[in-house]
């Protein structure tokens, strides 16, 4: 399905633990890496243990008591992070006299795309794509009826850029899924950039010598993060691309023109079957190396 950016909703916000620059107990805590490599009961542990009741009572505000929330988790790129799946679990039991339930977001979607966020510095994560599809074909279908009077949350563990959860958010929103909020573990759960931030994207786009006619900042800026927003301003264009040398600028320029393909005129497509071929030909490797 192609990306209409008429479709883009604003989100509201959300729950986090943790703030975005607040110190990482997170990380640091041995449940974590247990948890991220597959140890379900760990992730378990981790969550009831950061979890506090002054969050309940703000999960319980967030969430009107006339629409069951429907907790799901954002599917992760290892396959294995088993936080965002506790995490929504604990939430739907916390919040079960609400009529809450839960989705485990691995059981129905597969995140198409190879590279973990974590691996890659912040301006690079700008241009991986975060792509997604569902392995059953009926199960938007299934699923749409029961999101007509019920809120959808996303739950993810860390927030750091927001682009994996905001393609998440994108991808259901495409398939006639609305999402209404996200709850993390730790980060900042308002996606959507502030009108000051699109405008400082255009004038810092403008200032640089960046042709406009090609690319439209604001419609970009308005399909990512404002985290993402203010790193293609501040350290994309204003720093990296104003050092640049024209070989280099040549080359950025392009990625800027397949960044707003990919977001604003919907040609994801194309992406997938690379993404697809990629994750194909490392599985061979795999098997040729077992």
């Amino acid at each position: 399905m192609e990306y209409n950016s008429s479709e883009n909703q604003i989100l509201r916000p959300g729950v986090s633990i943790f703030g975005k620059h607040a110190n990482d107990p997170v990380r640091l805590d041995p449940l974590f890496d247990l948890a991220k490599t597959g140890d379900y009961e760990a992730a378990r542990q981790l969550v009831e243990k950061l979890w506090g009741d002054d969050k309940t009572e703000e999960l319980r505000r967030l969430i009107l008591p006339e629409r069951p929330p429907i907790f799901f988790s954002v599917p992760s790129t290892s396959r294995t992070n088993q936080l965002p799946i506790a995490y929504a679990k604990f939430l739907a039991e916390k919040t079960q006299d609400l009529g809450a339930t839960y989705l485990v977001g691995d059981e129905y979607i597969s995140s198409l795309h190879t590279s973990m966020m974590k691996s890659l510095k912040k301006s690079h994560r700008l241009m991986a794509p975060r792509l997604y599809e569902t392995f059953y074909q009926s199960f938007f279908d299934n699923f749409r009826p029961h999101t007509q009077n019920a809120s959808v949350v996303l739950v993810e563990d860390i927030i750091t850029t927001g682009s994996s959860v905001n393609a998440f958010r994108r991808f259901l929103v495409h398939n006639g899924v609305p999402v209404d909020y996200i709850v993390g573990i730790k980060g900042d759960t308002r996606l959507d950039p502030l009108p000051s931030e699109l405008t400082k994207l255009e004038r810092t786009a403008k200032k640089a010598g960046l042709d406009t006619t090609n690319v439209d900042y604001m419609a970009l800026g308005r399909e990512l993060t404002s985290s993402e927003v203010m790193t293609l301003a501040s350290h994309y264009i204003g720093t990296q691309y104003k050092k640049a040398d024209e070989q280099t600028r040549l080359l950025m320029r392009r990625q800027l023109y397949y960044l707003y393909a990919l977001k604003v005129c919907g040609r994801a497509e194309v992406s997938t079957k690379i993404n697809k071929l990629n994750r194909l030909i490392d599985r061979r490797e795999e098997r040729s190396h077992a």
